[in-house]
């Protein structure tokens, strides 16, 4: 069983339990990951690596797509064309800037790299806040007021999102970076409070 079918069969055993389960996939390489540049807002486009990883995405979810309770994504083109890709249409997507990535403000499209202690040192942690922009909260505040006033019944939901986006909702268990493209997290829900109660499984993209 290759790492894309053991995907599908996780995610089918999920759609089978009576859980509320949001999951969050990374879009695919874009040409400011390549450079390692903070696109935040900036709609930047998918590399070539980062359309085929969508392609290959759609083996796990393609085959399930009409048993999610919602499929959701960021207004911007790497998110919505990831999705579009991991799902062989655009027909039952939710575009929303909502779930954009986080607004770097004054700090968009500077590199992240160790030459740049300012951003590099602290960009990770809950200390960081975007000059002109927003900071983790306001990014997990964000997604989770826009998921809410969605979400009415049990069920399987997919986020396509940015890196910074889900680090907003992981850093509480343990993570300290961004997942990989198209890379994906389970999180449960709690129906009634709708509040993250913990990770199911984390599912990272083979390397190429």
């Amino acid at each position: 069983m290759d790492k894309f079918e053991s995907l599908k069969v996780d995610i089918e055993k999920i759609l089978d339990s009576d859980k509320t389960v949001l999951i969050f996939i990374r879009h695919g390489e874009t040409e400011a990951n390549f450079t390692k540049q903070l696109s935040g807002w900036h709609d930047v486009k998918l590399t070539e690596l980062g359309l085929n990883e969508g392609k290959q995405l759609s083996k796990a979810f393609q085959p399930l797509r009409d048993r999610f309770a919602g499929i959701y994504c960021s207004d911007l083109s790497r998110a919505r064309v990831t999705a579009e890709l991991a799902l062989g249409s655009g027909e039952k997507i939710q575009q929303s800037m909502e779930l954009r990535e986080l607004n770097f403000g004054d700090h968009q499209n500077k590199v992240y790299s160790e030459d740049n202690k300012c951003i590099y040192e602290i960009l990770f942690t809950q200390k960081y806040q975007a000059p002109n922009g927003e900071n983790w909260n306001d990014v997990r505040n964000r997604i989770m007021k826009y998921l809410r006033s969605q979400i009415h019944s049990k069920g399987v939901y997919l986020i396509f999102t940015h890196g910074g986006a889900i680090f907003s909702m992981t850093h509480q268990f343990g993570y300290t970076n961004t997942i990989k493209n198209c890379s994906c997290i389970g999180l449960e829900l709690d129906i009634n409070t709708l509040e993250i109660m913990n990770q199911l499984f984390y599912w990272e993209f083979p390397n190429q």
